[in-house]
């Protein structure tokens, strides 16, 4: 499995354009969603194999809080 990251060779003015296309997105996701949604558990697994299950809501969180430190670092290196 490779993760973007270790590929991509983007121009600033592009990374900045991809995180505010991704925010809106999921901005628009979040949106389309019932209130049945959040409260649903969600099955995943890790990148080593193991199999995890959490509420929608707490993984939410989780991107929203996660997000946010990424594109904390790339307003520094901007």
């Amino acid at each position: 499995h490779t993760f973007p990251s270790h590929e991509h060779q983007s121009l600033p003015d592009e990374v900045f354009e991809g995180v505010l296309r991704s925010s809106e997105k999921l901005v628009h996701f979040i949106q389309e969603q019932d209130d049945a949604f959040f409260e649903g558990l969600l099955t995943y697994s890790t990148t080593s194999g193991k199999i995890i299950t959490n509420q929608v809501s707490d993984m939410l969180l989780q991107v929203l809080q996660h997000s946010a430190y990424h594109r904390g670092q790339l307003v520094t290196m901007g």
